[in-house]
């Protein structure tokens, strides 16, 4: 299963070594918090589009489906959208960060490496 979705990814003869797997992880996760309050937004708007309910920072409809009401789930999600303002900057500062950090681990384990060849 590992190996269908590293080839869907395009990573399949790149990430050979399980110890640098991290570093690819490390990304994912922080793209995924930076933007996840607009993954929400999305959905949202998209449900509220399917199931014509009327959705708005203000409020909402009373979105009533199957005797639920969706409403006061979609108006927050859709509010949170704000919540991005502060989430995308933190994670590029997160993945400026990051980056740095790998670097650093990167140039360690070459000099790691240097020196038991020079040995």
């Amino acid at each position: 299963m590992k190996n269908i979705i590293k080839k869907l990814l395009g990573f399949s003869e790149q990430i050979k070594n399980r110890k640098y797997s991290f570093i690819l992880t490390g990304y994912l996760l922080i793209i995924v918090v930076a933007i996840s309050p607009v993954i929400l937004v999305a959905v949202a708007g998209f449900l509220g589009e399917c199931l014509d309910c009327n959705i708005n920072e203000a409020g909402t409809d009373s979105c009533v489906v199957l005797g639920i009401p969706l409403g006061m789930i979609l108006n927050p999600m859709m509010v949170a959208g704000w919540f991005a303002l502060l989430t995308i900057p933190i994670g590029i500062i997160a993945l400026v960060v990051w980056t740095v950090h790998c670097i650093i681990i990167l140039i360690r384990n070459l000099k790691k490496r240097q020196n038991t060849l020079n040995n």
